[in-house]
């Protein structure tokens, strides 16, 4: 709770900055509004991020290498397999978040397009009305929104696989580890060893 609390008071003030900056500005003609609306967002919200997960982030290493010592001393060498799991899905974690960092680049571009896009058209509506082009411009703007959305669409979708996996992964480390241990004969008590063991794995 402290971390997402210091995340959005951090993203509050660095998206206070960067107005207080954009108004002072005389000239910036060289950036769309899009491209300023964006820059402030994407900054904001990797702060946030940055806040709220780098302790995690920073602890992490350190967390698992202790868990997997005390996972082995419980355990015994069956200990490590747990580990193994959780090596073996980071690669795929890994790429499903570089997709969908991907993704979220390309969605800026495009959601840049559309507010300079829709900026056009509230400073020259009364040329749009007296011409008729109103319907031209719209299915232009829908055409740009319907694009965002396949890319947010894809975006989620890879997201939706690096969050749901996490969970996952805990319950198929803790399923190898104590099958492969009973099957090699070591001994377990649901009280000293399951308990811990699982909660290393966790």
């Amino acid at each position: 709770a402290l971390n997402y609390r210091t995340g959005v008071r951090l993203r509050g003030a660095i998206l206070t900055m960067a107005f207080k900056k954009i108004l002072r500005l005389k000239n910036i003609k060289e950036k769309s509004l899009g491209e300023l609306i964006n820059i402030c967002s994407n900054d904001g919200q990797r702060m946030f991020e940055a806040a709220a997960v780098g302790s995690l982030l920073a602890g992490g290493p350190i967390v698992a290498i202790l868990g997997m010592v005390y996972n082995v001393v419980i355990l015994g060498p069956t200990g490590f397999l747990g580990s193994a799991v959780f090596i073996l899905f980071y690669p795929a974690m890994m790429f499903a978040s570089r997709f969908t960092a991907y993704f979220r680049r390309k969605c800026v571009a495009v959601t840049d397009e559309r507010v300079q896009k829709m900026n056009e058209v509230l400073n020259y509506i009364k040329f749009i009305k007296m011409y008729a082009w109103v319907k031209a411009f719209s299915q232009t703007v829908q055409k740009i929104r319907e694009e965002e959305r396949k890319i947010l669409e894809r975006a989620g979708y890879f997201q939706s696989i690096t969050v749901g996996v996490a969970p996952i992964v805990v319950v198929i480390a803790s399923v190898v580890t104590f099958s492969v241990h009973m099957i090699l004969g070591y001994d377990l008590t649901a009280a000293q060893v399951i308990f811990r063991g699982r909660c290393c794995l966790h």
